[in-house]
C-alpha cells in the first residue's frame, strides 16, 4: 500500500536508487531519482529512504523486464506488460542495471500469494526471501516525476 512506510519494510529483495521515467496528464515526462525497495511482488518507491509513505507501487507479476534501448542512456531498461503501462528505470551502472533487473525479473514470476498483511511489508508466506542487496551510488537529481500505475498524489 502507498502507506507502507519505507523504513518498516524488513529485509527487502532489492533496495537502492534509480532513476524512473514519470509524466503522465498534467505533468511533464521527466527523470526523477527514487529510492526504490523491491518486496516480494512489490516495487515501492519513495523520494527518499526515510519516507513515511510510497510515491508509488507497482505489482509485478505479469511484467517482462528488459533493456529499453529506445531510451538514450545508459543503463536503461524496463517493465513492460500488455494493456498497462511501461515503467522506465535508468541504473548508476551495468552492475546495478543488473541486479535490479535480476530481481524484478524474478519479482514478476511471483507465484506465491500477495501480500496482504496490511502495509508492513512482511510477506505471508512460508518461503525465505531471496538475498537482500543495495545501492547507496548517485546524487539527487532535480525535477522528475512519479510513475506510479496508480493515482497518488505528487510531492
Amino acid at each position: 500500500s502507498l502507506g507502507t512506510p519505507c523504513p518498516s519494510i524488513e529485509t527487502p529483495d532489492c533496495e537502492g536508487w534509480l532513476m524512473k521515467l514519470g509524466g503522465s496528464g498534467v505533468t511533464p515526462k521527466n527523470w526523477r531519482k527514487r529510492w526504490f525497495v523491491l518486496k516480494s511482488n512489490y516495487l515501492y518507491y519513495y523520494k527518499t529512504s526515510f519516507d513515511q509513505s510510497a510515491l508509488g507501487v507497482v505489482t509485478l507479476p505479469g511484467y517482462s523486464m528488459s533493456l529499453a534501448p529506445e531510451i538514450k542512456r545508459s543503463f536503461a531498461f524496463k517493465a513492460t506488460r500488455e494493456k498497462a503501462r511501461t515503467y522506465y528505470f535508468v541504473a548508476d551502472n551495468q552492475e546495478d542495471m543488473n541486479k535490479w533487473m535480476d530481481n524484478m525479473a524474478e519479482a514478476t514470476k511471483y507465484s506465491g500469494p500477495l501480500i496482504t498483511d496490511g502495509g508492513t511489508g512482511t510477506p505471508d508466506t512460508g518461503s525465505p526471501a531471496p538475498s537482500r542487496a543495495s545501492t547507496t551510488s548517485g546524487s539527487m537529481l532535480g525535477n522528475t516525476d512519479d510513475l506510479s500505475g496508480h493515482k497518488s498524489t505528487l510531492q
